[in-house]
């Protein structure tokens, strides 16, 4: 059950006290960035959103990085505990989960979920990965891409990344 109306900062102590001692233990594995996230949402004051002033007050009452907040919050919201269940088995890091949730549309979330698992894709595959397919998509005038120094094996590897999806 979300909090009522408590953007001012007045959290309930115990809610409070018990997300500060899940942060005091941290896994970083999917289920305890799920568990932050279960928790955090309960806190979050309906129709507000993630609020400038929400956030602040949380941050500054739990002392955790603001990104934890946004991130474990959002991952619990987009993943219930079968697609918990479904990206354990896929053994994908939360790192990639970060990146995946950037993805709004979600059959095309998954798709590149599964194919991340499959090809064994590390973050900055997966990352570039989503930049190509994400933008190829828009409205927006043509695709730019970045050159980035990768180094040779690097600048290799971005290619044939790039070959792939012409």
């Amino acid at each position: 059950m979300k909090n009522q109306g408590k953007a001012s900062g007045s959290y309930p102590r115990q809610s409070i006290k018990e997300l500060k001692e899940l942060l005091s233990r941290p896994r970083r594995d999917l289920s305890w960035y799920h568990a932050v996230g279960a928790k955090i949402n309960a806190l979050r004051p309906e129709g507000d959103g993630y609020g400038k002033k929400w956030v602040t007050n949380l941050h500054e009452a739990l002392q955790c990085p603001r990104e934890l907040i946004f991130r474990s919050g959002r991952f619990e919201r987009e993943y219930d505990d079968k697609g918990l269940r479904e990206l354990k088995k896929q053994d994908l890091p939360f790192n990639h989960v970060v990146v995946l949730l950037g993805i709004k549309d979600k059959e095309l979330r998954k798709r590149i979920q599964q194919e991340a698992a499959e090809k064994k894709w590390s973050h900055r595959e997966l990352r570039s990965e989503v930049q190509g397919r994400v933008r190829m998509g828009s409205t927006q005038g043509a695709r730019q891409t970045r050159i980035l120094d990768r180094g040779p094996v690097g600048n290799l590897r971005h290619l044939l990344l790039l070959s792939r999806r012409w």
